[in-house]
């Protein structure tokens, strides 16, 4: 912010009640806060989960030799928890 004030004598009271402003002003902070509608930050912090869950099963089943998981069959296992949970809330 830029105040401009003036030496006059005759705008003391302008220049005064700007500086006042200006002290007020540079006091002030702003926090930036993102605008997002809960639901999609559920079905987006469960879809997430659900990402993070694939790659620990095909970890676990390459790596122990389990049987080979039909992963279709666990996403969409996996979506129709997401709307149960977005739709219950």
């Amino acid at each position: 912010m830029v105040a401009t004030i003036s030496p006059a004598a005759d705008n003391y009271e302008e220049t005064l009640s700007t500086l006042r402003y200006a002290n007020r002003a540079k006091h002030i902070v702003n926090h930036a806060v993102v605008n997002e509608d809960p639901n999609a930050r559920i079905i987006r912090e469960l879809r997430q989960e659900v990402e993070a869950l694939k790659e620990m099963l095909k970890h676990a089943t390459a790596s122990e030799g389990y049987k080979e998981v039909n992963i279709t069959e666990l996403d969409s296992f996996f979506c129709v928890r997401l709307a149960e949970r977005a739709f219950l809330g």
